[in-house]
C-alpha cells in the first residue's frame, strides 16, 4: 500500500466525484448538502500527490433510524483503475474509526446497487428499502451501529 488516507477540504473531492459518481456531468452536481458544515469530515486517499479515492462524513440523522446521533457516509468514490486494491476499504475503515471516535451511534448511507456487496461484507445492514436516483440508478439504505 503506497498511499495515505488524509482529511481534505470538500472542494478537493469535487473532481473525483464528478468523474466517478456523476459521469462528468459537472462540478455543480458534486456539491452535497452539508459538505461545508464545520462538523463534516472529508477523506481522500492520496497516491503520488493525486487523489485516487474519497468519501465524506456529514452529521445527518436519518428518520429511518431510532437515533439522534448518526452520521451519513456520502460520495464514496475510487477511480476505476484503483478499484479492487483496498482503496475503498481504507476509506471506509477510516470513516468508521472517526465516527466511533466522535461517539456517533450509527453510520448510514444510500449505497449504489453496484456497491451493495462491498458494504454488506463490512457488516452494514440492508433494510431492503431501495429507490432510484435520476440519472444515477438504484440505491439502498444501509446502516451500521458503530458505538
Amino acid at each position: 500500500m503506497n498511499w495515505k488516507v488524509k482529511k481534505v477540504k470538500c472542494i478537493s473531492l469535487y473532481p473525483i466525484r464528478n468523474i466517478v459518481l456523476r459521469k462528468s456531468a459537472g462540478i455543480k452536481y458534486c456539491k452535497f448538502e452539508g459538505d461545508e458544515n464545520e462538523t463534516s469530515i472529508h477523506l481522500a486517499v492520496i497516491k503520488d500527490d493525486l487523489i485516487i479515492g474519497g468519501v465524506s462524513l456529514i452529521e445527518n440523522n436519518s428518520i429511518k433510524l431510532n437515533s439522534k446521533n448518526s452520521i451519513q457516509l456520502r460520495g464514496m468514490c475510487v477511480y476505476d483503475k484503483f478499484q479492487k486494491q483496498n482503496v475503498g476499504l481504507s476509506l471506509l475503515n477510516k470513516a468508521e474509526e472517526l465516527s466511533k471516535a466522535k461517539n456517533f451511534e450509527y453510520i448510514w448511507m444510500n449505497a449504489r446497487k453496484s456497491a451493495l456487496k462491498f458494504y454488506l461484507k463490512k457488516g452494514y445492514i440492508n433494510n431492503f428499502e431501495s429507490f432510484y436516483i435520476n440519472n444515477i440508478g438504484k440505491h439502498y439504505f444501509l446502516f451500521k451501529k458503530v458505538k
